[in-house]
C-alpha cells in the first residue's frame, strides 16, 4: 500500500471517528433536552388540572374535563388523574377502562415523589402536593409525538451531512496526502538523477521541517559515499601512478643485468639500488594505506584517553631509532598540574601517523633535520605547535598542501610523495581539531594543532 492512500485511509478514519462523536453527541444532548423539556410540560399541565380543579371555586370535574379536551396541546394521549391523600380518583380526564390500563405503569412509580419513566415513546410521572392542607397525588402520561418528529429529522438531517460530509473527507484526505508528499516526491526525483558520475549533487533543503532533516542526512551520507568513491578513486589511480616510477626502474635495472655477465660488486650494486626502489615503493603503499584508513569513518575507530606528552616523546624515540641524525626538541609552554590537562579523546595508532608526518616534514625540509615541539594547554585545548627552520612553503600553496600528492613548487630534490599533510588533515579531522599553518620562504613552517581536551568530551 502506497503511503498516499495509507495516509488517506488514516485520516478518513481519524475525521470520521470524530464526527461521529460529534454527531453522537449532538443527538443524544437534543434527546435529553427533549424529555426534560416534554416532562416540564406535562408536569405543568398536570399540576395546572389539579390546581383549577381543587383551588377554584365552580369548577367540577365535568367542566374540567372540558377544559382539558378544549385546550390545545402539543403533547398526544394525555392523561391526568388526581387522587385524594387516600387514594380514591377525584378527577380523570379519561374513562375507567382507560385508567385500568395505564395503571401498571403508574404503579411502577413512586407516589410520595417526583418520579417519571419512559416507556414505549409515553412519558408516566407521578408528584404529590399539598392543596389547602390536604395531600393529593398527581399521575399523569403523554406521548411526545412531536418531540419524536423532531428527533427523527434531526437524525435524517445528521446522517445526510455525515455522509456529505464523509465523501468532502475522502477527497480532502486524498488532497492533502498528495500535498504532504510532494516534498518527498521532490527528493525522490532528486535521488533519481544522482548517479556514480555526480556523486557531488545535494538534495535542495528549503524548509526547517522534518523533510528538510531527512534531506540533510542523506545529503551527510551523500558526502560520506562520495568521500568513500574518492578515496577508492585516488587510491587506485594515485597508487598505479605512483607505483610505476619505481617498478619501472626495478625492470629496468633487471634487465639491464641480464643483458650481459656481471661480477659480484655489480650484482651488489644492483641488488642495493634494486632495495632502494623496493623500500621506495614500501613507503608509497603504507603512506597510501594511512590516507584510505583515515577515510574510515570516525565511530569506526577506536578511541581512548591519551596524553599527547607521553605518546610525543615515544614517536620521538621511534624516530630517532631510525633516523639518528633527526633533532627533535620537546618543551613545554605551561607545565600541567594534571595529567588531564594534557589529555585528549582519541586513536593511539592514528596519532601516531600524524606526529610521525609532522616530524618526519620538518625534520626533511630543514637542512639541521631539526623541529622543536611546544605543548600546551588552556581550559578548552591542547595544543601542539611543530617548529622547523626549513625551506617553507609559498605563501601561495598554502591552501594546497593538504591536496594528496601536491607538493609544493620549491620540494624538488626532495624526498616525499605529497601525501603526508593529506594524512595529518584528515587525522585532525577525525579528532575535531582545528590546524593552522604559517610558512615564510627559507626562514621556516610553524604546525599548529588544536586538540580539545580531554575535559571538554
Amino acid at each position: 500500500m502506497k503511503i498516499k492512500t495509507r495516509l488517506t485511509i488514516n485520516f478518513l478514519i481519524l475525521v470520521i471517528t470524530i464526527m461521529l462523536f460529534f454527531s453522537g453527541s449532538v443527538y443524544l444532548f437534543y434527546l435529553r433536552h427533549r424529555h426534560e423539556d416534554f416532562s416540564i410540560r406535562l408536569k405543568n399541565k398536570a399540576i395546572n388540572t389539579a390546581t383549577l380543579l381543587i383551588s377554584v371555586k365552580g369548577i367540577n370535574p365535568q367542566l374540567m374535563k372540558i377544559i382539558d379536551d378544549k385546550t390545545v396541546t402539543n403533547m398526544n394521549d394525555v392523561t391526568v388523574i388526581i387522587l385524594n391523600n387516600k387514594k380514591s380518583v377525584l378527577y380523570s380526564n379519561r374513562d375507567s377502562a382507560d385508567i385500568a390500563e395505564l395503571l401498571p405503569q403508574f404503579q411502577k412509580l413512586d407516589w410520595n415523589k417526583h418520579t417519571r419513566i419512559f416507556e414505549d415513546n409515553k412519558l408516566y410521572l407521578s408528584l404529590e402536593n399539598d392543596y389547602h392542607g390536604q395531600k393529593y397525588y398527581i399521575l399523569a402520561s403523554a406521548s411526545d409525538v412531536y418531540g419524536q418528529s423532531e428527533l427523527n429529522k434531526l437524525l435524517v438531517i445528521i446522517i445526510v451531512v455525515f455522509i456529505l460530509s464523509a465523501i468532502l473527507i475522502v477527497f480532502a484526505g486524498y488532497f492533502n496526502a498528495k500535498q504532504s508528499l510532494v516534498p518527498i516526491k521532490e527528493i525522490i526525483r532528486q535521488v533519481d538523477n544522482i548517479k556514480a558520475n555526480n556523486l557531488s549533487s545535494r538534495l535542495a533543503v528549503k524548509n526547517k521541517d522534518e523533510i528538510a532533516e531527512l534531506s540533510d542526512n542523506f545529503n551527510k551520507m551523500l558526502e560520506r559515499i562520495e568521500n568513500a568513491f574518492e578515496t577508492e578513486r585516488m587510491f587506485v589511480s594515485n597508487v598505479s601512478h605512483e607505483l610505476r616510477t619505481p617498478l619501472t626502474s626495478i625492470i629496468g635495472q633487471i634487465e639491464v643485468s641480464l643483458l650481459n655477465p656481471r661480477n659480484d660488486e655489480e650484482y651488489k650494486m644492483l641488488l642495493l639500488s634494486i632495495l632502494d626502489d623496493v623500500k621506495n615503493m614500501k613507503t608509497i603503499i603504507n603512506g597510501f594505506l594511512d590516507l584510505a584508513e583515515t577515510g574510515i569513518e570516525p565511530n569506526n575507530h577506536k578511541f581512548n584517553i591519551l596524553r599527547t606528552d607521553e605518546l610525543i616523546f615515544s614517536v620521538k624515540d621511534e624516530i630517532i631509532k631510525r633516523k639518528p641524525n633527526y633533532e627533535i626538541y620537546i618543551d613545554f609552554e605551561n607545565l600541567p598540574e594534571d595529567e588531564d590537562e594534557v589529555s585528549i579523546n582519541g586513536n593511539e595508532r592514528l596519532l601516531r601517523i600524524l606526529f610521525l608526518n609532522l616530524i618526519d616534514n620538518a625534520c626533511k625540509f630543514s637542512d639541521q633535520h631539526k623541529v622543536s615541539i611546544k605543548i600546551g594547554y588552556d581550559s578548552f585545548f591542547v595544543t601542539l605547535r611543530f617548529l622547523d627552520n626549513g625551506i617553507g612553503i609559498p605563501k601561495d600553496e598554502l591552501n594546497l598542501i593538504f591536496q594528496p600528492l601536491y607538493r609544493a613548487s620549491n620540494t624538488t630534490g626532495k624526498g616525499g610523495h605529497g601525501i603526508g599533510l593529506s594524512i595529518v588533515k584528515r587525522i585532525a579531522d577525525i579528532h575535531q581539531a582545528r590546524i593552522d599553518i604559517n610558512s615564510a620562504l627559507n626562514i621556516g613552517t610553524s604546525v599548529t594543532i588544536k586538540f580539545p581536551n580531554e575535559k571538554c568530551h
